[in-house]
């Protein structure tokens, strides 16, 4: 299995220039002190919240970190299918960025899903990238786009060329303005891991066969 952290200098920015400042980080695990300022259960004022602790610190981009456990806001946003599974580890990371911001391909690859995951909580507009590095396979997958502007599956990219954008509420599910980055290997591809942003305590401990920690991929240089 690659880990291909090796890549950092090759990864083009999936934001490009549009991110000012240097960003803040927004925890969503259960500790938040989120949680006692404003309602979970009202993504709106989320996404106030997120607004302007990003414009008092001159920045329009924040984070929310692969491994947060997330239980606390899936309970109260009442995610049956996350409760039921008791899937609340958080596998990719969530970079809140504005509504219709360009995303980029950081590596070069082919585009094999494009599509819109309807329903609330879900992915919204999605796509997925098939990267070849040192001759294995690895995804890097992109949720909660903008349903109308989604590529064609079967699209090859550059690194760096634009594919996408943000989505609005409308568009990815009913969260916040964002993207989730995940990276997977061929074997979590081959086993449907795609509509799987989140995992169980347990799967975690093993997770690194299916899915990498996305951070490597995420560059703002």
């Amino acid at each position: 299995m690659i880990y291909p952290y090796c890549l950092k200098n090759q990864i083009s920015p999936i934001f490009e220039k549009q991110l000012v400042g240097n960003g803040v980080f927004i925890s969503l695990a259960n500790d938040s002190q989120v949680y006692k300022r404003i309602d979970i259960k009202n993504q709106v004022q989320l996404q106030e919240y997120a607004d302007e602790l990003m414009s008092q610190n001159q920045t329009n981009w924040a984070i929310s970190e692969f491994g947060e456990n997330r239980k606390f806001m899936f309970t109260q946003l009442g995610h049956h299918q996350m409760v039921q599974q008791n899937r609340f580890i958080h596998l990719g990371l969530d970079i809140w960025v504005p509504v219709n911001t360009i995303v980029h391909a950081p590596l070069a690859g082919k585009i094999v899903i494009s599509e819109y995951e309807s329903g609330e909580g879900n992915y919204g507009g999605l796509v997925v990238i098939e990267h070849i590095i040192q001759d294995q396979k690895i995804y890097s997958v992109y949720g909660h786009l903008n349903k109308d502007h989604l590529p064609k599956a079967g699209t090859n990219l550059n690194a760096g060329q634009q594919f996408a954008k943000i989505g609005e509420m409308n568009s990815n599910g009913g969260y916040f303005y964002h993207i989730h980055l995940q990276v997977l290997t061929e074997k979590g591809y081959n086993q449907e891991m795609v509509h799987q942003g989140y995992t169980t305590e347990e799967k975690f401990k093993t997770i690194q066969d299916l899915c990498l920690d996305p951070r490597f991929l995420f560059s703002i240089n």
